[in-house]
């Protein structure tokens, strides 16, 4: 049976994709926070879920979250972070799918000789 392959540029530009690494990024500013000792009321707060889980609060505590790396200057650095490593992890993909695909066309080449 034939698998259909999932398109990994449309998941690597998905919101997100995008959304981890901004999370991903703001674990790691309160890290440096935290380290430094500033603190701003953010040492408490998970950084992955909200206290309710509908589509509005996780829209709301999103929009938190870019804020305060934009606050910081790191949006950018966070996002070029993450599509560096999306297309290394494109790449592989692609390898691996050249790879499979050599391997299917041996199989296919390959014939049994004919018994007499």
């Amino acid at each position: 049976m034939e698998t259909k392959r999932p398109d990994f540029l449309k998941l690597a530009n998905s919101p997100r994709a995008n959304h981890l690494a901004v999370v991903r990024g703001l674990n790691k500013l309160h890290k440096e926070n935290k380290a430094a000792g500033k603190t701003r009321g953010i040492g408490q707060r998970s950084v992955w879920t909200t206290n309710s889980n509908s589509g509005r609060a996780r829209a709301r505590a999103r929009q938190r979250y870019y804020k305060e790396l934009v606050e910081a200057g790191k949006l950018e650095e966070v996002l070029a972070e993450n599509r560096k490593g999306l297309q290394t992890r494109l790449s592989e993909i692609k390898q691996e799918l050249v790879v499979a695909d050599s391997q299917q066309l041996a199989v296919q080449t390959y014939q049994e000789p004919e018994r007499n």
